[in-house]
């Protein structure tokens, strides 16, 4: 059973920062989390986010709340099956899952969902062509163009090292020696 103080493990399992401010126990409360962080939030302080305009979306999208259905059926959301998907079962749902397995979830998905697929399927890389094609028809996102992208601006950062001279100019090396060089070297002329 639910109460105000029952403590809910609430992660961000988006690829952005998510943040929200809630009046709770008279004092405004503001969370902010990183991707992937997670904070153990009291149960009326998601239901105080869950009034305000766009909280449920907040909550449904780009919030995890554990493995409880029963707070998430206390906002009125429904979860699908893939609300549930923790990161590895996002990669492996990626690499080995099945098509249909595959579309199902970019058609059921909350947006965190959605968000870490684009992210996965660039660094892992996806190499399933026609996960590709669905991923490409269903969200309008690239995967082959984000690669590519991708190895680009690795090979940028590489490229933007200090450069250093390969020739110096003469001038520099003769003032350099200490020691006077010969400019002619002249044969023995045998007699």
């Amino acid at each position: 059973m639910l109460n105000a103080n029952t403590m809910c493990k609430v992660k961000n399992r988006s690829s952005a920062k998510v943040a929200y401010t809630v009046q709770y126990n008279g004092n405004k409360i503001h969370q902010s989390y990183n991707p992937g962080e997670v904070k153990n939030i009291p149960y009326e302080e998601l239901r105080q986010l869950s009034y305000q305009h766009g909280g449920p979306d907040l909550i449904y999208n780009y919030l995890q709340i554990g493995n409880n259905a029963e707070i998430l059926n206390s906002f009125n959301l429904r979860p699908e099956p893939e609300y549930f998907l923790n990161e590895n079962q996002i990669k492996n749902l990626l690499l080995n899952g099945s098509l249909d397995e595959f579309l199902d979830c970019l058609d059921f998905a909350p947006m965190g969902v959605i968000d870490l697929i684009k992210k996965y399927a660039v660094d892992l890389p996806l190499n399933d062509y026609n996960k590709r094609i669905a991923i490409q028809k269903v969200l309008g996102f690239d995967v082959d163009a984000a690669i590519k992208n991708d190895k680009l601006s690795k090979e940028d950062t590489k490229t933007n090292e200090t450069p250093t001279r390969r020739v110096t100019e003469k001038k520099e090396v003769e003032e350099a020696s200490a020691t006077p060089q010969r400019r002619v070297i002249k044969k023995k002329v045998e007699e």
